[in-house]
């Protein structure tokens, strides 16, 4: 070929061979160099395709980020007045981003008016509410002209549309079956939990223009439901009083009603009480109509205030002046109150009140005004303060149900049921007595079993002359009926742990009168475990990993570290403190142990923390100023100083890691929550305020309840808190109290919040105040 092409050329043949080498290799170059170029714009387009990805994820997650705090800040600012949107917002900033900020909402969601069981959110306004005396059953009345009856017990709800006018009066018998409400026009007697129909009277029930309906009740049934009573009342004003067959509703007698009868009520099926909401009262014979008793309180001012509330059967009537609700009984309705004050009063911070409800004992009285609600005793008792429930928004209608505890309220279209026994909604299972401990001493000592199904409580005092050189034992067996059992222990001072696999409780104690130094709980009493006497008195002891060694720490600063199974003491050293903390009515917040065990904490008698070394018995002291007490964590060491300070170190103790600066005044009380860097600390007034140690923010807090025994102001430095391991539960005892589990975990607080709203978010409700699409899913109960 290369000879043909020479000849046609002219070109020699050596030339020619040469140039289409060059030629060749010259396209081989631009190829590999095209290649090279298509490889390295390939690249650039790949990471700038990555860089793009990333940029837009970024910009996803700062937005994600972005509407989750704004949802957890939404979710805060409507606490007070829109609580259930309180409540889904703050579980929707929760599940879409799980920080510090939504933590803290979601917390404070659960945490905020603690007595509100649920809300029922019923699609309609409401005007009347009535709860039954004996039975935990409440009926509603709609605008929209519905009747709803809700079995607060087993959340059961019916409903019955009877019209299509206001509800203007209810009324509901002792058990809360049978119900007689009104429209105005017509009389409705219905049996809520049968499903019948109801029993339709043409009987009007007219009000005065210028009255609220508040102010009157014209209906009554008795607590077994076979008489109702009825004032019947045209546009005329003319009114006829009316006693009904509570199944069929005929008319059994009748006379005219007395104008100045605002209320009427049915103590009984032989007894009928009136008020005029002013003082006067009067007791009528069901049977004949006829007074067989009248007097008059003069207990309400010539000039304006505000009226008027009445109890389900009229012999309270409650009305407000001056930021004071006063409540009138009849003659024969035992006062309220003190003896000395014929008409008990409470003071209630409302200044224009417009809701009144009083129980039907006449102990407690709800008022409304202002988009505020509150719940007030009337025995007179100054620190027994009226307790703002808050969250209501404006109150249409408040009714006690069940006795004096408890009560609903109903605002726009939601029912709100409240228990004033109920501590808060975070806790979990029944209170448990805890031991009786002296106000001036010692807190108890908690130890939580290892799976979390036993908490186990020592106390030192105990007010019997039998055994007063013995101390109180209590173990709470979790979801256990009975949930706690109470015994005498052998040790006036004792420290209880748990084995690891929590199969040994021990309680370690001075001496006991056997001669033990430890006693193994089992099968509901003591048995001798350790015959080895301990020093001095044991303020804190802590199990190794592997449940082989414990360390125990005495109230002079003396460490040993004993085999768990004999209690022989495997290294000892000596305390040379006098007695440990400055404080000398208790030293259990003065001692800590590392969870490894090769360090102990101690806050000696010069308030300067000693960190020592269990092996070998090194210390150091810690700078700063005066220690209140310590406490171990996972991988810190927790001190608190007397400015009320929260200081967290490593656990060799030499480098602080954060000072958590605090202006309220705390108890020497604190404990570490494994696994989520909280601390858990409690204040003078008794409130357990939750601390991030990582970050220095605050969670959130909640108050603790009045120790039921006490006699006095409550010692808040007689209360303990211990946490579980999986520190999903926190644990308090109060001295002359009860023992409360509260529910730390996350999970929980969705569940909580959830059942507290009682619905889902709309989507118009997002829309509303977040500027980024709706999930998809906006059911609260995923």
């Amino acid at each position: 070929m290369a000879d043909v092409a020479a000849a046609i050329r002219h070109t020699p043949k050596d030339l020619l061979v040469g140039e289409h080498i060059r030629q060749h290799r010259r396209t081989m170059r631009l190829a590999r160099g095209g290649v090279t170029t298509l490889a390295i714009l390939l690249v650039i387009a790949v990471v700038a395709a990555l860089i793009a990805v990333s940029q837009r994820n970024n910009a996803q997650n700062q937005a994600r980020v972005a509407t989750a705090r704004q949802l957890a800040a939404l979710a805060v600012s409507d606490l007070s007045n829109h609580f259930d949107l309180a409540q889904l917002y703050a579980v929707a900033a929760y599940r879409m981003d799980d920080d510090a900020q939504t933590r803290s909402a979601l917390f404070q969601a659960v945490t905020a008016s603690p007595h509100l069981v649920r809300m029922l959110p019923i699609g309609a306004q409401m005007g009347v509410v009535a709860g039954a005396s004996t039975a935990r059953v409440v009926v509603a009345g709609t605008n929209d002209g519905r009747l709803l009856r809700w079995d607060l017990d087993h959340d059961a709800i019916s409903q019955v549309r009877v019209g299509t006018a206001k509800i203007t009066g209810i009324a509901v018998d002792g058990t809360g079956r049978r119900i007689v409400a009104s429209d105005a026009s017509k009389i409705f007697i219905w049996n809520g939990d049968n499903g019948a129909q109801p029993v339709v009277l043409p009987i009007p029930q007219v009000l005065p223009s210028d009255s609220l309906p508040q102010q009157h009740k014209l209906l009554a049934i008795s607590p077994s439901g076979n008489t109702i009573a009825a004032i019947q009342q045209s546009a005329s004003g003319d009114g006829k009083l009316l006693v009904l067959d509570g199944a069929t509703g005929h008319v059994l007698r009748s006379t005219a009603a007395d104008p100045a009868w605002f209320a009427i009520g049915l103590p009984d099926d032989t007894t009928l009480n009136t008020a005029n909401g002013a003082g006067s009262w009067s007791h009528l014979s069901v049977a004949s109509l006829t007074v067989t008793d009248s007097g008059a309180q003069l207990g309400t001012p010539s000039d304006a205030y505000y009226c008027c509330g009445f109890s389900a059967d009229a012999g309270y009537s409650v009305w407000a002046k001056y930021d004071t609700v006063n409540v009138i009984a009849d003659q024969t309705s035992p006062p309220a109150g003190s003896s000395n004050s014929p008409n008990p009063t409470a003071a209630v911070p409302l200044a224009y009140p417009d809701r009144f409800a009083v129980s039907t004992d006449g102990k407690e009285v709800a008022v409304s005004g202002g988009g505020a609600l509150y719940v007030a005793s009337t025995s007179g008792d100054s620190e027994n303060p009226a307790q703002q429930l808050s969250g209501t928004g404006n109150v249409d209608a408040i009714t006690f149900v069940g006795g004096s505890h408890q009560l609903v309220s109903a605002s726009g279209s939601t029912l709100m049921f409240w228990d004033l026994d109920q501590t808060s909604r975070v806790t979990t299972g029944p209170a448990v007595d805890a031991t009786d401990t002296s106000n001036a001493g010692d807190q108890p000592l908690i130890s939580v079993s290892p799976d979390g199904t036993h908490i186990a409580l020592s106390g030192d005092y105990t007010d019997s002359p039998l055994t007063s050189s013995k101390g109180n034992f209590v173990v709470e067996n979790v979801g256990a009926s009975p949930p706690a059992v109470m015994v005498t222990a052998p040790f006036t001072d004792a420290v209880p742990v748990w084995s690891p696999d929590g199969s040994r409780l021990l309680l370690i104690g001075s001496a006991s009168d056997a001669g033990y130094s430890a006693v193994q709980w089992s099968a509901g009493q003591f048995q001798g475990a350790w015959h080895t006497p301990n020093a001095n008195t044991p303020v804190a002891a802590r199990v190794s990993p592997d449940g082989q060694r414990v360390v125990v720490v005495s109230d002079h600063g003396d460490i040993q570290v004993r085999r768990m199974s004999d209690g022989a003491v495997l290294t000892s050293v000596g305390g040379g403190q006098q007695q440990i903390g400055a404080n000398s009515f208790g030293t259990r917040n003065y001692a800590a142990i590392s969870a490894d065990l090769t360090t102990v904490y101690l806050v000696g008698s010069d308030s300067v923390v000693h960190v020592v070394d269990t092996a070998t018995g090194q210390q150091h002291a810690l700078p700063g100023s005066a220690a209140l007490s310590v406490a171990a964590a996972d991988d810190r060491l927790l001190v608190t100083r007397s400015d009320n300070s929260l200081e967290v170190w490593n656990t060799a103790g030499t480098q602080l890691v954060r000072t958590i600066p605090a202006d309220a005044g705390y108890t020497p009380v604190i404990t570490a929550i494994p696994g989520g860097r909280l601390v858990a600390r409690l204040n003078d007034l008794g409130t357990v305020e939750l601390w991030n140690s990582d970050t220095g923010a605050a969670l959130g807090s909640f108050p603790l309840p009045f120790p039921i025994r006490s006699t006095g102001q409550p010692a808040w430095d007689s209360t303990a808190v211990a946490a579980s391991q999986d520190g999903r539960e926190l644990v308090s005892a109060s001295a002359d109290g009860a023992i409360v589990r509260w529910q730390l975990d996350p999970g929980a607080w969705v569940r909580l919040a959830c059942a507290t709203a009682g619905r889902d978010l709309t989507v118009d409700e997002w829309r509303g105040q977040v500027n980024d699409s709706p999930p998809d899913d906006l059911a609260c109960r995923q």
